[in-house]
């Protein structure tokens, strides 16, 4: 065992390159053997807890490690760092009196680490000038000033001293030229500056004689988002790609080079080359990398690569990364790649660098709806779907598919395959716990995203159920009223219904009173008749403190001015046109629209003017049309009744 400690460092610094080298799996398991065959090393703790702290869901793992690493007398930075980053992910579930919760307060006292605490303390104070007097006093200790860096461009940003900072940091880089930290801070502040062609020129002369690869990729780095300069970053990413041994990966990234710079020749020979790759032989990353630089391959040739990872997983039962999954809907039509995924599990994403389901399905919504919704869908059953890590997934997966043109009857089968893997509908819906309250819910959704049939096809099956409310009654006989003379038949019928179970519900009574105008019961004196119902609907929601929707005084003009009552439909009218005078700018209103979206499905899904005209735009242009009527001396075009608008005979008020 007099060796153990040389084989311990050597196999830490082995368990360094693989998290370097992307492959975090293989990582995590040499760090949990090394442990175990050199439990008294503290390298073999530090690096146990650099690998588990790279997983979601091992943070205690991690700052467990760490703390172990420091008691048995690692005294390097970079793990007393890294048990503060896992400590802090745990977000206040650490007993102070715990063996890491000890080990913790032991660092925060200890005189080299402590000014970084109190710096930390004055960030969160407020005291900025504090935490840069503290910080700056740490820049000249090389072990701590990646860390302390991290703090201080954000001081620096919030104090107005970027400048001053950069030549700080510029001095220091003359003492120590070749510290990377160094170099790579001082480049991100210069890609702050305005002179951009200065810094290409600088890195352009520094690259030419520079022996170390940095300053090339930097450059490389720099011209990333520019396509006028391709030729160049493809010389410069040929240059570094030069310098690595012939390895999987780097003929992966060669190939991905190719049909970035459309090299027909080179992606020829190197997809021979790739195709011949056995996904067994392969590390898990560069499994999943070989099928997504597979599926960008034109016209689909990367399709049977992409089949042969993807028979592996099944093959060996594994779920499925996100990377996978993407690459093998993107190389079908959305019908076949549901398919060769239905019978497979999703991997939930296992560390923090790893796309969540959400974020990669909607990643692929503006190029192709039904791929995303394909993903989103396949997603649902990930362990952490309903999970705050699941980051929405569920309702955004419902949403996409909508959009993507989903019929009722795959909108039925996705919440049966949620509620198969776990999902609970209602909590994720903000509702009560029975189907028909889940299924009102996502018909709710479905009219938001200007889907009216489908949203229809969801308040009839949830309106079945014999113990469906009022509301969900009144929302799908309203919704009928637009339709043919069946529909309305029914229409009548539910809202009579509804009216029966809540005669009180504000909704319901504006919904009731619209389909007796429709029906042109319109007798002021009629109690049960449209203006009585539609004013009743009115005083309900002022007396419950409810704004007084533009659509529900468009009721009660129009049923007003049926009535014979005409200074009260001019007042209802004008209010609505008042009230759009007293909100706050289209553009911001269109934000606000934008902004739930996001909000609730991820990203934006459908054009929020088209859903500002559904809710509000339509009925302010209605009021606006009947009051320039009545300005003009011209009789105002109101809703005509159901007869009317059969026989194709004018209101009487036009």
């Amino acid at each position: 065992m007099a060796d153990a400690p040389f084989d311990a460092l050597v196999e830490s610094a082995r368990i360094d390159g693989l998290l370097v080298a992307g492959e975090p799996e293989l990582a995590l398991a040499a760090a949990r053997s090394l442990v175990v065959t050199s439990p008294g090393a503290a390298e073999g703790w530090a690096a146990l807890g650099e690998a588990a702290g790279r997983f979601r869901g091992r943070e205690l793992d991690a700052a467990s490690a760490f703390a172990r690493a420091i008691r048995l007398g690692d005294r390097r930075w970079s793990t007393r760092i890294g048990l503060a980053r896992s400590v802090r992910r745990l977000e206040g579930e650490l007993d102070a009196d715990s063996e890491i919760g000890v080990v913790v307060s032991r660092v925060a006292e200890e005189p080299a680490f402590r000014p970084l605490v109190e710096a930390d303390r004055a960030i969160a104070s407020g005291d900025l000038s504090t935490a840069a007097r503290l910080l700056d006093g740490m820049l000249e200790n090389p072990e701590a000033r990646e860390e302390v860096l991290v703090r201080l461009f954000g001081v620096w940003q919030a104090t107005g001293r970027v400048a001053n900072g950069r030549r700080r940091l510029e001095s220091l880089l003359d003492r120590h030229p070749a510290d990377p930290v160094l170099q790579d801070a001082v480049f991100a502040l210069r890609q702050s500056d305005a002179n951009r062609a200065g810094l290409e020129a600088s890195l352009r002369l520094e690259a030419a004689g520079a022996l170390s690869g940095h300053p090339r990729r930097r450059l490389e780095l720099l011209l990333a988002d520019r396509p006028e300069d391709d030729a160049e970053r493809d010389r410069l990413a040929g240059i570094r790609l030069g310098h690595r041994p012939i390895t999987v990966s780097r003929d992966v990234d060669e190939l991905e080079r190719a049909i970035r710079m459309e090299d027909e020749s080179a992606i020829d020979r190197l997809q021979s080359d790739v195709a011949r790759l056995d996904p067994a032989a392969l590390a898990p990353r560069q499994r999943r990398r070989l099928a997504a630089v597979a599926a960008m391959l034109p016209e689909s040739q990367g399709r049977p690569i992409v089949d042969r990872v993807v028979g592996w997983y099944r093959a060996t039962n594994t779920p499925v990364d996100v990377e996978v999954a993407v690459a093998a809907v993107g190389t079908r039509d959305d019908d076949s790649g549901w398919r060769l995924l239905e019978d497979l599990r999703p991997a939930a994403p296992a560390t923090f660098l790893d796309r969540d389901w959400r974020v990669a399905g909607l990643a692929r919504f503006d190029a192709a709806p039904g791929e995303a919704a394909t993903l989103l869908r396949f997603g649902l059953r990930t362990p952490d779907a309903a999970t705050e890590s699941g980051g929405g997934l569920p309702r955004t997966a419902i949403a996409v598919a909508m959009v993507a043109g989903a019929s009722s009857e795959l909108v039925f089968e996705m919440l049966e395959e949620g509620t198969e893997a776990g999902l609970d509908w209602a909590s994720i819906y903000e509702v009560g716990a029975s189907d028909w309250e889940v299924l009102s819910a996502v018909s709710g959704d479905a009219s938001l995203l200007d889907r009216p049939q489908l949203a229809i096809a969801l308040l009839e099956a949830a309106a079945a159920d014999s113990e469906a409310d009022a509301t969900t009654i009144n929302n799908l006989g309203f919704a009928l009223l637009e339709g043919d003379e069946v529909d309305r038949a029914r229409a009548a019928i539910l809202l009579d219904r509804a009216y029966e179970l809540d005669a009180g519900n504000p909704s319901v009574l504006d919904s009731l009173g619209w389909c007796r105008y429709l029906q042109d019961r319109n007798d002021a004196a009629n109690p049960e008749g449209a203006l009585a119902l539609v004013g009743r609907s009115l005083r309900a929601r002022s007396a419950a403190g409810r704004p007084l929707s533009a659509e529900v005084l468009l009721h009660f003009g129009d049923a007003s001015w049926r009535a014979g009552r005409k200074t009260d439909a001019v007042a209802a009218w004008s209010r609505i046109t008042e009230a759009t005078l007293r909100n706050e700018s289209l553009a911001r209103r269109l934000a606000a629209f934008a902004g739930f979206q996001r909000d609730v499905w991820g990203r934006v899904l459908v054009d929020p003017r088209s859903m500002h005209e559904r809710i509000d735009g339509r009925w302010e242009r209605a009021a606006e049309d009947r009051l320039s009527a009545i300005a003009g001396d011209r009789s105002p075009p109101v809703t005509p009744t159901w007869t009317e608008a059969e026989g194709g005979v004018q209101a009487p008020s036009e």
